[in-house]
């Protein structure tokens, strides 16, 4: 028992370290995007100073301090650099109310945020990136949706699952699909996908919404995805088993 334990320990620590790397390397192909259309003489202050922060958050991901605390944040406030930078490289556009207020960690949901964006130009290349955010009852859905071709029915649920890899591409979502999904239930928060009206993926966000809640209802996101995947007991089962398999879990 303690050399499984072990083994699971080593695994959970290299998924984490693992994902930083996929982490800073986006972060940094996005940084260098803003620093070339600013060599290029098309800078504005905003982007400037959302570089900046950007540089900030890249160094908290290579020498992590203690977790940040949870509590109440600005949403825009919280994705405003990162969103800005990546629209310097990438065809990104966002809209986020300036009053929208989540309870959970600003660093955590602009990085699920980011990573979500860096998927969207890695599977939908070329096409347009929408960010929106808006309050929906307790919580605040924070939604990215491209024009791409979208997720298979069936892997709308597994491509959360840490090294599954879908049909229509070899690389698949690895860990950043299952880091973020985690990073969200940490503060009473959830990460699902679903079709986009007229064609491609719609990969949503939640967090709870800020305004003197006294307790968090952790049923209402996970009965919020309104598109499940069609798969029947015995074939998520063995697709799950197929999974374990490939990453040598029991």
């Amino acid at each position: 028992i303690a050399r499984d334990d072990e083994v699971a320990r080593r695994s959970q620590q290299e998924a984490e370290v693992a994902s930083q790397l996929h982490e800073v390397r986006s972060r940094v192909a996005a940084i260098e995007g803003g620093v070339t259309v600013m060599r290029a003489g098309e800078s504005a202050d905003d982007l400037s100073m959302a570089v900046a922060q950007e540089i900030e958050r890249l160094r908290k991901l290579v020498a992590p301090a203690a977790p940040a605390t949870v509590g109440p944040f600005n949403v825009l406030d919280a994705l405003r650099p990162t969103l800005v930078v990546a629209a310097s490289s990438w065809p990104v556009d966002f809209e986020v109310p300036e009053d929208l207020m989540a309870i959970g960690r600003a660093d955590d949901l602009a990085q699920v945020v980011h990573g979500l964006v860096h998927n969207a130009t890695k599977y939908a290349p070329g096409s347009p990136i929408l960010v929106t955010a808006a309050r929906d009852g307790e919580h605040v859905l924070v939604v990215v949706d491209d024009h791409g071709p979208g997720v298979p029915r069936g892997e709308r649920d597994l491509i959360f699952e840490r090294g599954w890899k879908g049909a229509q591409d070899g690389d698949g979502f690895g860990l950043g699909l299952s880091i973020a999904r985690d990073l969200m239930a940490t503060t009473h928060g959830d990460l699902w996908v679903a079709p986009r009206p007229g064609g491609g993926a719609r990969f949503t966000a939640s967090l709870p919404a800020w305004g003197g809640l006294s307790a968090v209802d952790d049923g209402t996101t996970a009965a919020a995805r309104s598109d499940s995947p069609d798969l029947s007991d015995a074939d998520r089962a063995q697709a799950l088993r197929r999974l374990r398999g490939n990453r040598g879990a029991p």
